[in-house]
């Protein structure tokens, strides 16, 4: 392409064009460019490129920069950049080395990435609905399977715990190792069951310190865990007791096994306007980002055992009671998890 053909290009593409110099800055744009900017040609000058892009895409956006002086061919990119309206647009760039430094031919993509954003969620969607079809149709056969060996060996180690006064004590010690992964299975065959079957709330007028102290009073703390309360002992809820509890329960437990069985629990509930919120804090190595958005999914499980079903539960049990249920974490600093719900008004004393 000649020159006359270039500037006619140039001036006249609907492409987003631009040549940047070896300091990153803009040596020429494009109507289109300027447009799209919302500036005129003069001010973007003494800008670089990164300027305008989304401060997560600056990093790559400057290594293909510097990456086009080693390329023969063209360089392609992916980012985000601001327009006139301060909104963020996907944009794909080509671009090549040339005499005066990298031209960088753009196209706005932004509508197809939504699609894909779109398409991505319906996928998502799709495959947790074959996810819990798939549930629902092993729950029940399951639970009544499990259920029956292990009522069975349940009351085999209660009866050999209460007869048989003359057992050694490692024998003993082995009786209530039977006895604790026992109630862990009926535990899960539950959470199964309840998961499966959508459950309903039975709701309750309840103090928030007696849901707590019901929920610690349902673990088994080691001897190296630090449990901290801050209870706000007026606040009150009209809610399901029994799910709240174990929603509270799962949640602690949860922090115990995140902090591999040492560290400090740190439960609270304080009143916010007309909501009452649980907190349940670790000291724990924290949920890096890309499992945060994960957990609450059925059948996704960050830990050695279990299936997954723990905290989708919990939010179940939540929102059945007009709650929330969410998570705040930063790697390395341990995890927080947060339970709203509806603070029901004190009635004036007669």
């Amino acid at each position: 392409m000649n020159d006359a053909a270039f500037q006619r290009y140039f001036g006249h593409s609907t492409d987003l064009i631009c040549l940047v110099g070896a300091d990153g800055r803009f040596q020429d744009l494009n109507p289109a460019f300027t447009r799209m900017l919302g500036q005129p040609k003069s001010e973007l000058l003494p800008h670089a490129l990164v300027d305008f892009v989304h401060p997560e895409d600056r990093a790559e956006t400057l290594a293909k920069l510097s990456l086009t002086a080693d390329q023969d061919t063209g360089v392609d990119l992916r980012n985000r950049c601001r327009d006139s309206d301060e909104s963020w647009l996907w944009l794909e760039w080509n671009m090549m080395s040339v005499t005066s430094g990298t031209l960088c031919v753009g196209h706005d993509i932004t509508k197809y990435t939504r699609i894909e954003e779109e398409l991505k969620t319906a996928q998502e969607e799709l495959l947790r609905a074959e996810k819990l079809a798939v549930l629902g149709q092993l729950a029940g056969s399951v639970a009544h399977e499990m259920r029956n060996p292990l009522g069975v060996i349940g009351n085999s180690v209660y009866y050999l715990t209460e007869a048989e006064t003359n057992l050694a004590n490692d024998s003993r010690e082995c009786l209530q190792d039977i006895r604790r992964e026992v109630a862990t299975a009926n535990r899960i065959v539950g959470e199964l069951l309840d998961f499966a079957r959508s459950p309903t709330s039975e709701p309750e007028v309840v103090g928030c310190p007696e849901l707590i102290e019901d929920a610690i009073a349902m673990l088994e703390l080691p001897a190296d865990i630090n449990v901290n309360k801050d209870t706000c002992d007026s606040c009150v809820v009209e809610a399901d007791r029994g799910q709240l509890s174990r929603v509270l329960r799962n949640l602690m437990l949860n922090a115990i096994q995140a902090m591999d069985g040492k560290g400090t629990l740190t439960v609270s509930c304080r009143s916010e306007g007309e909501r009452v919120v649980f907190s349940v804090a670790d000291t724990g190595p924290g949920i890096p980002k890309e499992e945060r958005k994960k957990i609450f999914e059925p059948l996704v499980s960050t830990k050695a055992r279990g299936i997954g079903l723990g905290l989708p539960l919990s939010r179940q049990y939540a929102e059945l009671n007009g709650g929330t249920l969410s998570v705040d974490s930063a790697h390395g600093q341990g995890a927080v998890f947060l339970l709203s719900l509806p603070l029901r008004q004190s009635e004036p004393n007669p």
